[in-house]
């Protein structure tokens, strides 16, 4: 099982459920990921519903204290809420609700009333009106009419809502006669008020003093119905500014009614997982909002909203299929930037779905009728279906489709009315409704995507799971970890469930995840009659098979069903949708064909004409909304051609290479060379063939080359066999030019010359290695001078020149020896600073000078004096280009005095000039 689609949220589940089981190894990252911030809001809807309808509250629109409440949601509040709301008992229909809301809303504002929950007894937004039997009795009879008085089953909705606010107070406030009820509506409810007697006593606060627009004409009018409207709002306690009003959220009416249903039902967490949400799940916002009947159907029908993505959930807390994915919807829509997912309790009563709950829009079978009238509302689901959601698929279909099962129904509940049917959505249903959208073929098509399973056999799949399955799909298949799952032979059965569930939140998480950023590119290959092809030939009925693949798109699959005792078997999803063959004007060959599981499908067409010739059709898959983009291929019709390709199999660069392709003998049209750099080459054919020259300027390199003809009028396309192509690079000659010798203190330059095997100066870069550090330099016209410093030392070097080589030609290397001798100092001079004299000795100076920028001279230098036939010499060596000799005493007269360098290493030996000493005492 892949934990690639676990959702943040299971982690802490899953230790819930089993806190008193052994431990097990949960999904690594599972929980890793509840830490990250939820992403920027990428998909929203500015619903207003109060805005829209009340046109005096549109200047107030996202600002005023009104939230719509089911019955569902206000008999939760009576029966499990402590706290003291305020409730408005109207409906937008009613004169005196649309003259009395915008002063409502300013006194309740000026106040500090944080909220109002408006409750409107026309739950069909129309003639099911609970607190107007008769107005019942003109859509529903028998059975139905009884169970629609009764407000369902006591046990699971509490009883009649007038019963839940009256309590057991011996003066109701809310008063049924004759079917109808009167009593106020503005009041402020509070479950746990006890009057003096001990009686339940909900009614806090009450105004009953229904106004119409004339009665709220001038100033001073408004004034003083604003004020009672204050005074029945602060009568729960508080003070202006601060009133004694609590507020109940959609998060906690779904955390709270979620976890209760749940737990009532399956009473043993470790085997049923426990609490499904926390306050965790609203962390990051809590996404999911509860919308009334007529909330919904003016969601789906204003043209404001035509051009929003609205995300539907279709569910209740009834449900535990719904419940068993709530908790992963929710962080879906959080990890995608969803801001809301509206939900529709298709149970308006929010009981179940069976036979017997009449308040449960969606029906099966075909309606009895009685004097006009049927037990259940199914027309509501119908025309919600068949109005705003026509092109959703279920797996309970209309009549005549795959899986017929479908809401029979009577349009707008109109017995006299050819009776229709509808599919019949499951729920949970997740899908995404765009009211002006359309499909690739330009058909309305207002359901943009869902998350169902499509079937192989044109039928569907509901994703109807359970929270258990759900809670545990990350954990071993061990009977310590069943969660109420049966381990059969192998546990296939348990994996099965898990996997099944695992595939339904991936699937939720992918709806979803389109309305961010996770969106997916396809593309669309063919065959024809099994081969592949794009040609279709004239005389033949081909059958195309057809792949749609997408990069990146890779959700977890189940290939069996859930709870399925067979070995478990999963891989990874491939794109749903339809594909279709349109004609040369873009007109359908056809009807669309739904894709296989693993993103194929057969698609055969009618025998082709050879009036067809030339036409170009195209495969086009149609995408699947907004996750995948669509795609195609175009398919060629005309006599089958064949091409080949002849020419030499390598070539130096430089030189051009003439290719030869042979096509069907009548072929004609043109032929290209695919496959090189730089585009297409092509010729036309004449007489059979085409001539395609590559030009020498075509890179070194292996290549493989194929022929494509084009086709003709008669001649569908072909392409020939591949053929390789080797392009190698030209040879390179280097050259080095450079004295031989060369004495220190000199600088020595060397000229690097390459040239290719055409006589074209060479190109790129060369180095020059063996004296001292390597040097690089960029050949210009095919040559470079590199400068070696006067500061080599003294010996024998060899030098290597590298090129390194090109794109299109091969390096080559070149020697050269250079030797460097003895270099020349510059000065040898002596300077007597002690003259000598016949009774003291003296002392000298010698310096010996060199080249500036050059080492200074070593070794050891000679001074000498001589008269006569008599010399003597004293030798010193040099520091720092010096030496001090001592002069012997010397007698009276006139004395010759020379100084010689011996030379060194590096400096070859140098005598100075000869001076005079004169001695004179």
């Amino acid at each position: 099982m892949s934990s690639s689609s676990l959702r943040r949220s299971i982690a802490g589940i899953v230790v819930a459920a089993l806190a008193t089981a052994p431990a097990v190894a949960l999904a690594p990252g599972a929980s890793a990921a509840a830490t990250a911030a939820a992403p920027a809001i990428a998909s929203s809807v500015d619903f207003d519903y109060f805005a829209d309808v009340f046109p005096a509250l549109a200047p107030a629109r996202g600002q005023h204290v009104f939230e719509s409440i089911s019955i569902e949601r206000l008999k939760y509040l009576l029966r499990f809420k402590s706290g003291r709301y305020a409730v408005l008992i109207g409906d937008p229909k009613d004169a005196s609700t649309q003259a009395e809301i915008a002063h409502i809303n300013a006194a309740a504002t000026s106040i500090g009333v944080p909220k109002i929950y408006v409750f409107n007894p026309r739950i069909d937004g129309d003639a099911l009106n609970i607190f107007d039997w008769d107005e019942l009795a003109t859509r529903l009879t028998g059975a139905g009419l009884t169970y629609w008085q009764n407000e369902g089953a006591t046990a699971t909705t509490g009883g009649p809502l007038i019963d839940l606010i009256n309590g057991t107070d011996p003066t109701p406030e809310f008063v049924r006669t004759d079917g109808k009820v009167t009593g106020p509506y503005l009041v402020v409810l509070d479950k746990d008020r006890r009057d003096g007697s001990g009686n339940d006593d909900r009614v806090v606060a009450s105004l009953a003093d229904t106004k119409t627009a004339a009665d709220l004409d001038t100033p001073a009018e408004q004034l003083a119905y604003e004020d009672a409207v204050k005074e029945t709002l602060l009568a729960a306690g508080g003070t202006a500014g601060h009133p004694d009003l609590s507020v109940s959220t959609q998060f906690e009416f779904y955390k709270d009614e979620t976890n209760r249903r749940h737990s009532a039902t399956y009473t043993d967490a470790t085997k049923y997982g426990g609490e499904i949400l926390s306050d965790a799940d609203a962390t990051d916002g809590w996404r999911v909002q509860q919308l009334t009947y007529p909330e919904t159907i003016h969601l789906l029908s204003d043209p404001r909203y035509a051009d929003s993505d609205v995300p539907l959930l279709f569910g209740g807390t009834w449900c535990h299929n719904t419940r068993a994915v709530i908790k992963d919807l929710n962080a879906d829509a959080q990890a995608s930037g969803v801001k809301t997912i509206y939900n529709l309790d298709f149970s308006l009563f929010s009981v179940s779905n069976s036979g017997s709950a009449y308040d449960h829009i969606r029906t099966s079978g075909v309606p009895a009728v009685t004097d006009g009238k049927t037990l259940a509302p199914g027309y509501l689901y119908g025309d919600l279906f068949s109005t705003y959601l026509h092109n959703a698929s279920a797996e309970y279909a209309a009549a005549g489709e795959p899986g017929a099962s479908p809401n029979w129904y009577y349009p707008g509940g109109d017995t006299g009315t050819t009776i229709q049917s509808a599919r019949r959505l499951q729920v949970p249903a997740l899908l995404v409704r765009h009211g002006n959208h359309q499909d690739a073929l330009g058909k309305p098509a207002p359901v943009v995507d869902q998350a169902i399973r499509v079937n192989d056999n044109g039928t569907y799949t509901e994703y109807m799971t359970e929270y258990w399955y759900v809670a545990g799909r990350s954990l071993p298949n061990t009977p310590e970890t069943t969660l109420n799952g049966t381990l059969a032979a192998g546990g296939d059965r348990l994996a099965n469930a898990r996997d099944f569930a695992s595939e339904a939140v991936a699937a939720y998480a992918d709806v979803l995840g389109s309305l961010g950023s996770t969106r997916y590119t396809s593309s669309t290959s063919v065959t024809v009659d099994g081969v592949a092809s794009t040609d279709l030939v004239p005389g033949t009925t081909p059958t195309l098979g057809v792949q749609v693949s997408a990069a990146g798109y890779a959700p977890f699959v189940t290939n069996n069903t859930s709870g399925a005792n067979v070995a478990p078997s999963t891989g990874t999803g491939r794109p749903a949708g339809s594909v279709v063959v349109l004609d040369q004007a873009g007109e359908p060959v056809g009807a669309p064909v739904a894709l296989k599981r693993d993103g194929s499908a057969s698609v055969t067409l009618p025998t082709i004409a050879s009036d067809q010739i030339g036409d170009v059709w195209t495969v086009r898959y149609l995408g699947r909304g907004y996750s995948i983009a669509g795609s195609s291929t175009e398919l060629r019709i005309g006599k089958p051609s064949a091409v080949s390709l002849t020419g030499a199999a390598s070539t130096r660069y430089g030189t051009a290479v003439t290719y030869t392709a042979t096509v069907t003998d009548g072929a004609t049209g043109t032929v290209s060379l695919e496959g090189l750099p730089g585009g297409v080459i092509g010729a036309p054919v004449v007489a059979g063939t085409a001539t395609l020259t590559v030009p020498a300027s075509l890179a070194s390199g292996a290549y493989t080359v194929r022929a494509t003809y084009s086709g003709d009028s008669v001649y569908a396309s072909s392409v020939s066999a591949p053929r390789a192509l080797t392009v190698t690079k030209l040879t390179a000659k280097a050259s080095i030019t450079a004295v031989t010798s060369s004495a220190y203190g000199k600088a020595v330059k060397v000229t690097v010359k390459v040239t290719d095997s055409a006589g074209k100066s060479a190109a790129g870069k060369v180095t020059l290695a063996g004296a001292g550090s390597t040097r690089s330099a960029t050949l210009s016209s095919g040559q470079v001078v590199f400068t070696l410093p006067a500061s080599l030392a003294v010996r024998s070097y060899s030098l290597k020149a590298t090129y390194a080589g090109s794109a299109n030609v091969a390096g080559a290397t070149a020697t050269r020896t250079l030797t460097i001798t003895k270099g020349k100092v510059s000065r040898v001079a002596a300077k007597v600073t002690t003259k000598p004299t016949s009774k003291a000795k003296g002392k000298a100076t010698v310096t010996v000078t060199t080249p500036a920028g050059l080492v200074q001279a070593t070794g050891k230098v000679t001074l000498t004096v001589s008269k006569g036939g008599r010399s003597t010499s004293t030798t010193a060596t040099l520091v720092g280009g010096k030496a001090t000799l001592t002069l012997p005493k010397l007698a009276k007269g006139t004395w010759k005095l020379s100084v010689k360098y011996l030379g060194s290493t590096t400096y070859a030996a140098a005598s100075g000039a000869t001076a005079s000493l004169v001695v004179t005492k």
